[in-house]
């Protein structure tokens, strides 16, 4: 198990723009996808992506599992997004309630208004291109998580921060 250190708001990685993956190396892009996977399980976030390890790369994952909060309409299994580039966003926009495993220790979650729906292209872990039209929450967290690839925080993103909230370690 190859589980990587979630880095945290403050780190220069998280402000920079990802540089594209280079497709020559296909050991390495499976390492890396195996190190994004291990870590999106062991955090466990539903969404994670390669500068959130420390790595200026334009790569994320993102998968939903059922919890006790999200009921199984909602799953989605696990997938790969390289080089990704959304084409279009929905005019319809809807705010969710968001954190970000890069502010786990505070912990801290809050409203983001985003389009309801996207459209990207990318490549998979076979580094084959697809084309995704997705809504509702993987619409979201890839959003979140292509925010991540052009420098972008989730505190950035927060319409309200008088309604954000930190949630209690038990």
């Amino acid at each position: 198990m190859a589980v990587k250190k979630i880095v945290q708001i403050g780190d220069g990685v998280l402000r920079q723009k990802a540089k594209p993956v280079s497709l020559k190396n296909k050991v390495a892009i499976k390492k890396l996808l195996k190190d994004l996977t291990d870590s999106l399980h062991a955090a466990p976030l539903v969404g994670i992506a390669a500068p959130q390890i420390g790595l200026g790369l334009q790569v994320f994952l993102s998968e939903i599992r059922k919890t006790k909060l999200r009921d199984a309409k909602q799953v989605d299994s696990l997938r790969v997004f390289i080089n990704p580039k959304i084409v279009n966003y929905s005019n319809k926009q809807t705010i969710l309630v968001e954190g970000c495993g890069s502010l786990c220790h505070a912990s801290i979650f809050g409203p983001v208004k985003r389009p309801s729906e996207v459209e990207v292209l990318a490549l998979d872990e076979n580094l084959k291109p697809f084309h995704l039209k997705a809504n509702g929450l993987l619409a979201k967290i890839i959003q979140h998580e292509y925010d991540h690839l052009q420098g972008v925080v989730i505190l950035d993103k927060f319409t309200d921060t008088r309604k954000c909230w930190v949630r209690s370690a038990k």
